[in-house]
């Protein structure tokens, strides 16, 4: 943003704006889950999805790969990218979810893909 823009700009709008520049606040990343996709999608799409977000987040954290949840997890998405009829969606894993990261996971899940 050019100095010519800021000055233009009412200053409760140029405050709010320098906290968002900042480059630690604007080259922070953050991982959302959220209603993403329309109730018509195909689950498969929901799936990759799930299991991309799930694949980084035991890599990078704080997902831990060897946990029951995220292998379960990644192991049933596979399956059903693999065959995605809406028989082979195992979704028992969700019941295996521990609190935290884990638990808000599972309930995105288990609302976006039932």
């Amino acid at each position: 943003m050019t100095d010519a823009v800021s000055a233009a700009l009412p200053e409760m709008v140029r405050k709010q704006l320098a906290l968002v520049m900042n480059p630690d606040w604007n080259t922070a990343q953050a991982m959302t889950i959220g209603p993403k996709f329309a109730l018509a999608d195909p689950k498969s799409i929901i799936a990759m999805d799930f299991h991309a977000a799930l694949s980084k987040l035991a890599v990078m954290g704080p997902l831990r790969p060897d946990s029951t949840f995220v292998s379960g997890a990644i192991k049933a998405l596979s399956f059903y990218m693999a065959s995605p009829d809406s028989m082979s969606l195992d979704l028992t894993f969700l019941d295996k979810a521990a609190p935290g990261p884990e638990s808000e996971i599972a309930a995105a899940m288990r609302i976006s893909l039932q």
